[in-house]
């Protein structure tokens, strides 16, 4: 049986270009989920770029550091929801005034979802 969702992106802004220290920011979110119950290990690593797994729940995240802007088209879908707008009018300039983001991916199982239908 199919877990669903399978697989979710976030997508993190900073109005700032500076690195984020990514080592502290996973760090972080590895002790919270351990104080949860949740234990993560890391089997990927490099400057900007991590890969956790918890294997007792079989979920897969990827954190990935990205020292530019995202593509801005990319938020249109978000855009267009009038809840999302409801929550944050000014989504759009926010979108347009970042300068670095960070993209979380979460999915159940080791292999990301590839788009494939059944």
């Amino acid at each position: 049986m199919t877990k669903f969702p399978h697989t979710v992106q976030i997508c993190l802004l900073f109005d700032e270009a500076k690195p984020l220290d990514l080592d502290a920011f996973v760090a972080g979110f590895v002790d919270a989920e351990a104080k949860a119950g949740n234990r993560y290990n890391v089997p990927e690593r490099t400057a900007q770029f991590y890969r956790l797994y918890d294997g007792a729940n079989d979920v897969m995240l990827t954190i990935e550091f990205m020292p530019g802007r995202a593509v801005d088209a990319v938020f249109e879908r978000a855009l267009s929801s009038n809840y999302n707008l409801l929550l944050a009018p000014d989504a759009r300039e926010r979108i347009q005034r970042h300068k670095s983001h960070v993209l979380i991916n979460v999915h159940h199982g080791v292999i990301p979802d590839l788009g494939e239908q059944m």
